[in-house]
Parts: C-alpha cells; structure tokens; sequence
C-alpha cells in the first residue's frame, strides 16, 4: 500500500548544532547542517500526513515503550540559553491508542502515558528535529524504547501497521547520537571502541546490511555509550520487511560525540501507486502528486495500462500505447484514475468497493509491426490492431485467450474493425506486468 511509514530520517541532536546555542561553533558541524538540510528537503517531498519521533531522552520506562498520550506537546532550548528554540504541535491520540492496541496484540510492552509536565517540556532529543523540520501535521512522541533487539524490530513494524491501518503516510524520525567517547574531552569520556562502533554502523547503513546492524555485538554497544542504537532499529523495524533505500548524508564527530544523519526511503511498486492514485482521486477528488524517489526505470516513459478487478471479475482498464507523461510513474498516476472513472464500459468506482478491488499494471515495450498470426503468441505478446484511424489493443496473457486468432479477433471487435478485412496493421508487443499479491 502508498501508506505506512514510507520514510525513516536518522538525525543527530546536539544543542550547539542549532545557531540560537552553538552560534559560532557551529562552524565545526558544516557537514552536518548541510545534511539536514537536505534532509530537510527530502521531508518536503516526503510530505507525511503524520511525523513520529523517536528519543531516547523522552521518558524512560524499564521494560518497555513509552508514548506521549496528551492533546499537544511543546518543549524548548531555554535549558541551554536559547528559549527562543521552541516547538509546539498537537499529538495524534487517535494513533497513539490503536498503536497501544497494536502492540499489545503482539505481545508488546508499549505503555501510554499522560503527562503534562513532559509535555509543556519536550526534551532535546524532542525539541531539535522538530525545530529543523517544522512538519504541519501531528505528532506521536515515543520515549526511549527498552526492550530487545527483535521487539524493537517488531515494534516498528507495528508503527508501520498502525499508520497502513489508519491510512496515513508516516515519517519516523529517529532522534539518535552515536558514540558519546571519540576523544579524550568527549562528554562520556574516552573509550577506543567507541570509534569502533560508530565506524561498524555508518559501514553498514553505506552497505544496506540490516541484518548486520541488529547483530552487531552487544558488549561494543554499551561500551560506545551512544544514545541513538535503540531507536535506529525501531526505525528500520518499520520499514525492514519493505523494499527501500539507504542515503547516508552525513557523519563527523567534532566534539566527540558521532553525528549521523541518514533517510531510508520506502519504494512504492507501480500497484501501490496505482491503487493510491485511485483512492486519493474517488475520495479526495484529487489528483496523486509524483511520488519521490522513484527508481530510475519509473521515471522513463512508457505506456502504461492500469486493470481494476473486483472479486476476480473486470471492473476497469485504461492505459496507453505510447506514452503521454514524461514519466512512467506519471503514466501510472494519470491511467489508475482513468480506469477507475472513466472506462465507458463501467460506472466509476465508488469507496465502498475500494476494499475488494485487485489491480495491476502493465508496462508495455515498443510495439513491432508484423506480417502474420504466426509471430503471435497470445501468452507472451499483446497485439495492437489498426485500420486508418482506428485501433484495438490487446494485453497479453489474458484469461480465456489461447490462440492467436482469437486475440486478433477481440482486438478487432474492440476497434470496430472486421476481423476479416485483408487490410489490417497488426503489431506485437510485450509487457512487464506487475500484480498485487
């Protein structure tokens, strides 16, 4: 599905990174700021519905996951000189409950918590992403996560199942520092295995290694005595069993501490996409925008046809031979609507019928003009018939169709072309189709 967690931002969150505090010191973090902002832009495309953060200096309860159950949530950096660093924003309670829910269904410990006092003082942890992304939509604030490397994995995931189960595009963020002892002045001290770690998990996020990242040892984990480890693998938890990238934009320890800032965008199939654009268009009345961070190959053109069924039986197909959109993602977008509105043969589809709809989508190749039936093979080629101004398609690998003939025979009838008129323009072409489990 287009919703969930469709992306997950790894960020640091020191006080002196912000002007208000560090103010000239700030010359030592470049890359950092640099990499926020373009996380920053990365969010904007991103455009969540709902921002989860993670911190692991929220509340703390032993043993479990606790999550910020009030109206609204402001904090600020008087505490380091800079009360002019502030945030304020409401909490989605509504999803704070049913994640509740979701997790106890899983035999998760996840605990929610009204606390008016931590919620008119965010922590920082809290306090500086919000500040260098000020996202309008409502917040979830999750507390320090304390429980083990495969219930942190499944945690996240739950989040995922809450945001696909209320419909809303969610970005996780993770508010995390890595080892606090990379020097002698460092704030925890010296410890050589610090840099260790720090080198270990910037390695395998450059190296898309999950499964390295949840089994790297335990013992270098505390003797890094980092704050971030927790609830980075609540964060890939959530995103773990999904196709998705890793961009690791920045990392440098200037005053000790390790500061890594990374996305990891979710991909979208072209059936997710399909289906979003239907949904959003019939409930919404509004057309899908580009999705961002589409693979290379969605962002060609191509023709592109998009099939509705309901309860295995047609319910809507329209696509295109050649391509109208610069993008095949465009093509998409612009033919789901389509077929879920404006194919003749139908009524448009109405909410109602949304949740039994099945789609898939085809991606067609450049049609090559044959001279007879015997280039036809039904299963693997569609075939486009054309006489002057009219023209019939056909996709391949249809139920029912076996013989050459018989394609060639339905294409026509769609075209209002006899099938026995000598003067026919046959072409041949293959798709690469995509079908939603």
């Amino acid at each position: 599905m287009a919703h969930g967690v469709l992306g997950v931002g790894l960020v640091p969150h020191p006080p002196i990174m912000c002007r208000e505090v560090g103010g000239h010191e700030t010359r030592h973090l470049t890359k950092t700021l640099s990499a926020m902002d373009e996380l920053a832009r990365w969010i904007l495309q991103l455009a969540p519905d709902r921002v989860v953060v993670i911190s692991p200096h929220g509340p703390t309860v032993p043993g479990t996951v606790p999550i910020l159950d009030n109206e609204r949530a402001s904090g600020d950096l008087s505490m380091f000189g800079a009360p002019e660093v502030h945030v304020d924003g409401p909490i989605d309670r509504i999803f704070v409950h049913q994640l509740q829910g979701e997790a106890t269904r899983h035999a998760l410990s996840a605990k929610a918590i009204r606390d008016e006092r931590f919620a008119r003082r965010l922590d920082h942890g809290s306090v500086i992403p919000l500040h260098f992304f000020p996202i309008d939509c409502p917040w979830v604030m999750i507390g320090y996560p304390d429980l083990d490397r495969d219930e942190l994995a499944a945690f996240g995931r739950v989040i995922n199942e809450t945001a696909e189960s209320l419909r809303l595009r969610v970005l996780v963020l993770v508010s995390g520092d890595l080892s606090h002892s990379l020097s002698p002045d460092a704030p925890a001290g010296y410890e050589p295995r610090g840099k260790v770690f720090d080198e270990a998990l910037v390695q395998k996020l450059d190296d898309h290694d999950i499964d390295g990242l949840f089994d790297l040892p335990h013992d270098l984990v505390a003797q890094a005595r980092q704050c971030g480890f927790n609830p980075l693998l609540v964060g890939l938890g959530a995103i773990r069993h999904r196709d998705f990238s890793i961009k690791r934009l920045s990392y440098e320890g200037p005053f000790g501490v390790g500061y890594a800032v990374a996305s990891m965008s979710v991909r979208l199939d072209p059936c997710a996409i399909a289906r979003q654009a239907a949904i959003q268009y019939i409930e919404q009345g509004e057309k899908l925008r580009t999705p961002p961070f589409m693979p290379a190959w969605m962002q060609c053109s191509a023709g592109v046809f998009v099939t509705f069924k309901k309860q295995g039986e047609l319910r809507g197909c329209i696509g295109t031979v050649s391509p109208v959109k610069n993008q095949v993602v465009d093509e998409i977008i612009e033919n789901a609507v389509s077929a879920a509105m404006r194919d003749p043969r139908f009524a448009p589809i109405d909410r109602e019928e949304l949740p039994n709809l099945s789609c898939s989508v085809d991606i067609l190749k450049e049609p090559e003009v044959i001279s007879s039936l015997d280039d036809l093979d039904p299963q693997r080629f569609g075939v486009i018939v054309s006489k002057g101004k009219r023209r019939g398609l056909l996709l391949p690998n249809l139920p029912g169709i076996r013989q050459a003939l018989e394609q060639v025979q339905v294409a026509c009838r769609k075209a209002g072309i006899d099938p026995n008129d000598r003067d026919i323009r046959l072409e041949r072409f293959e798709v690469t189709r995509y079908e939603e489990e």
